[in-house]
Order: structure tokens, then sequence, then C-alpha cells
């Protein structure tokens, strides 16, 4: 691998982790909203 390789690789690995965590904070999200088990009771 050579070392101009290594910007496009970060950003790639980069924005696809932060993708990953995005998706699956939507998910738990839109999980929570849905699922009336799950909310905290008063």
């Amino acid at each position: 691998m050579d070392s101009s390789d290594y910007n496009p690789v970060l950003g790639v690995v980069l924005l696809a982790s932060v993708t990953y965590v995005l998706v699956y904070q939507i998910a738990d999200l839109v999980t929570f909203a849905m699922d009336p088990r799950l909310r905290i009771s008063r």
C-alpha cells in the first residue's frame, strides 16, 4: 500500500463507520418509538 492510499482508505473507513453508527442509532430510535414495552413507566 502506497502512502498516497492512506487518505482515501481513511475516508472510506470513516464514512462507513459513521454511516453504520447513524443507521443503527436511527433503527434503535424507531424501535423505541414503536415498542410500548420499552417506554419508561412513571
